[in-house]
């Protein structure tokens, strides 16, 4: 947006551009709004902020507004987006039911991926599905469970991680790493 003036000393007509206003989620105002006009000599916020999500943790506490995340956020509960006049960047997080799913330890002793004895809360937003991970007859004694058997599995390799989609639906008895695949080839042989 451009506003005009005359220069008083020489007689000229002058442009000088002007910051739109951005529209961000406003913790205050509940809603996505414009963001008000910043001080006298201040720059315009082009960025919003607001909390962050994971599926270990749900959604921080943090507020939402405009410009940069406040100074007193704690380390990785702010996330800043590039704010736009027409919509807002932050909107708000709106979470679902939590779920719970287990996760796998492996026990070097026995070569089983032994199942924890407690299921760990598990964190969704609105719209998206249930999924619990595990270790499949694949996995080897460096698999770790993706967000601690929360969630859909992240190794894409054949075998390695098993999902499935309820609640505590990962809590197979205990898993072998090796047993298993040595079984089933035996198996298929004789």
């Amino acid at each position: 947006e451009l506003s005009s003036g005359i220069n008083a000393e020489y007689g000229f007509l002058v442009y000088t551009s002007v910051a739109e206003n951005i529209m961000c989620y406003q913790t205050a105002e509940k809603n996505a709004t414009m963001c008000p006009d910043p001080a006298e000599g201040a720059a315009a916020p082009t960025k919003c902020f607001g909390p962050t999500f994971s599926v270990l943790g749900g959604v921080t506490n943090s507020t939402y507004g405009c410009g940069e995340c406040p100074t007193d956020a704690a380390k990785d509960a702010c996330v800043t987006c590039d704010g736009a006049a027409d919509s807002a960047c932050n909107p708000e997080i709106i979470t679902a039911d939590n779920y719970e799913c287990y996760d796998y330890s492996y026990n070097a002793e026995k070569g089983v991926f032994a199942i924890q004895k407690d299921p760990i809360t598990c964190h969704r937003k609105n719209g998206t599905d249930v999924h619990c991970n595990k270790p499949g007859v694949n996995a080897t004694e460096t698999y770790t469970s993706n967000d601690k058997g929360c969630g859909p599995c992240t190794n894409t390799t054949a075998g390695v991680c098993v999902a499935c989609d309820e609640t505590r639906c990962n809590s197979a008895v205990t898993v072998t790493a090796f047993l298993l695949p040595l079984a089933a080839l035996l198996y298929t042989l004789f």
